[in-house]
């Protein structure tokens, strides 16, 4: 999951162990910041006896997390992305800044036929991105986010992609907080999100490219991209 620290997890799980069927199973936690993995641990004969118990906690914890489960097993955040844009047969083009090209690597990474993914771009400040699409550097006076969801439509267009994808990271290095902005283009809707981040610019970059992927899932599972998480700042 994405976006849920352990501790509300653990909380939002409470009860969920006794629903096994026919025997004990534990829950566990492991965090790879900026996601949280929950397990299921049990002893039994057989795997269908586990495959049996387990069934009506799996159901219940997907149940519970909702929209902030983005993969199980063996399952990645990216692989989920590109085997839904697949399915549809859509396309994907991305405009990155402040994430060293990690939105688009992991995309690429995970098209192993190599088409849902057409273009990335990558720059380390917006006046450079802007001059790669050829468009016009964000003014002072025009919010962020209004812009990105731009950038979105304009790399969409320049590679003839089904969906434009892009996110803007920004630090202050001085306050230990910064801003992830992410647009999504396709034909002529557009959505943004914003967040703050509180942490180094590491943890905010790491954070920045799971939040743009995870936006871009959410938008292909027809969910909310709004939904709060609670690593930003409220």
């Amino acid at each position: 999951s994405f976006g849920l620290g352990e501790s509300r997890v653990d909380h939002m799980l409470q009860g969920v162990e006794d629903l096994a069927d026919g025997g004990e199973v534990k829950l566990g936690f492991q965090t790879h910041y900026p996601q949280l993995e929950t397990k299921i641990f049990a002893h039994g004969a057989s795997a269908q006896e586990l495959q049996v118990r387990f069934a009506p906690v799996e159901r219940a914890v997907r149940d519970t997390l909702g929209a902030y489960l983005l993969a199980e097993d063996t399952e990645s955040l990216e692989g989920n992305t590109v085997a839904k844009l697949s399915a549809v047969s859509s396309t994907i083009a991305v405009a990155e800044c402040g994430t060293n090209g990690a939105v688009a690597g992991r995309l690429i990474a995970a098209d192993a036929d190599g088409v849902a993914v057409t273009h990335g771009v990558s720059t380390p400040t917006t006046i450079r991105l802007a001059k790669a699409l050829g468009i016009s550097d964000k003014t002072d006076d025009s919010p962020l986010s209004e812009w990105v969801a731009e950038v979105a439509k304009r790399v969409a267009e320049h590679s003839k992609a089904t969906y434009g994808l892009a996110v803007v990271v920004s630090s202050n290095s001085t306050q230990g907080e910064g801003w992830v902005h992410v647009g999504i283009a396709v034909g002529d809707q557009r959505l943004s999100r914003a967040a703050c981040f509180v942490g180094g610019p590491d943890r905010l970059r790491v954070g920045g490219v799971e939040m743009a992927l995870d936006c871009l899932r959410r938008h292909l599972s027809g969910l909310s991209i709004d939904d709060v998480t609670d690593f930003e700042k409220q």
